[in-house]
């Protein structure tokens, strides 16, 4: 997730100006590509240490 997000943000940060608009493509990629790394299961620190746990067997203290 981490890796896409600074892909998309390299293209948006090259586009310039352009990417600004709300016609543009690139800027709803930007948008979306941010609001996905936000999920709790996409953040390592959150969705790591619970896939761990699952995988070694212990019960999750909370959503995956």
């Amino acid at each position: 997730t981490q890796l896409c997000l600074r892909s998309v943000n390299r293209l948006f940060d090259l586009s310039g100006g352009h990417a600004l608009f709300d016609s543009s493509s690139l800027q709803r990629f930007h948008r979306d590509a941010h609001a996905v790394s936000h999920r709790d299961g996409l953040i390592m620190e959150l969705g790591g240490s619970q896939y761990g746990k699952v995988a070694l067997g212990l019960e999750a203290d909370g959503r995956i």
